[in-house]
């Protein structure tokens, strides 16, 4: 791959892992768990909410009526919520275990898209310098030390320092736009002295 591929993938996919970051992996996890929910279990969600709101109306009309006065109706109302109450509980237990199993496998995509690729890149091209700095653009001890870790000839910038500028920029750029997108808070009213 040319290094000016490595280039941009490298600063695409760390861009996209930051990204990531921002919106966090239970936000994706739980989006793609709502777009499989109502794709291929659609009857199962439909029949959770039909259990659901039986459930609430009979424990309404349980509430409504005394124990004491009506023994027989409140005995087999209260049978038939805890065979409902039973029956939510199984369909639940199967869906959140579906979801488990949803979020490790987005959770490994993830991992897959950026993270591998990412570390992938790092050790394969550790070696080999992105671009060069124009000699003299940073004084000695950064043009010799610091921009060409690990130990690439001076002035050259490998794809460690270029992740971690990269990484710092972004997150520069995030706050500050974070902070801008705030409101400030109200100054509070001073009171009059009368």
């Amino acid at each position: 791959m040319p290094l000016e591929t490595v280039f941009l993938v490298i600063t695409g996919l760390t861009l996209l892992s930051n990204l990531i970051s921002i919106v966090s992996k239970e936000k994706i996890q739980r989006a793609v768990y709502l777009v499989f929910l109502r794709l291929f279990l659609s009857q199962k969600y439909a029949q959770l909410k039909d259990l659901k709101s039986q459930q609430i109306a009979i424990n309404k009309e349980r509430n409504s009526i005394s124990a004491q006065d009506n023994y027989a109706k409140w005995t087999k109302l209260n049978r038939k919520y805890d065979s409902l109450t039973e029956q939510t509980k199984k369909l639940e237990n199967s869906l959140s275990g579906q979801k488990s199993s949803i979020d490790s496998y987005v959770s490994r995509a993830l991992q897959l898209v950026t993270v591998v690729p990412i570390n992938l890149l790092k050790l394969w091209y550790a070696r080999k310098s992105l671009f060069f700095v124009r000699p003299g653009t940073f004084p000695w001890f950064i043009d010799s030390l610091v921009i060409n870790l690990p130990f690439l000839p001076r002035g050259s910038v490998g794809i460690y320092v270029w992740c971690f500028c990269v990484n710092k920029v972004f997150w520069i750029v995030a706050n500050l736009i974070q902070s801008l997108s705030e409101t400030p808070p109200a100054k509070p009213a001073k009171a009059k002295v009368n």
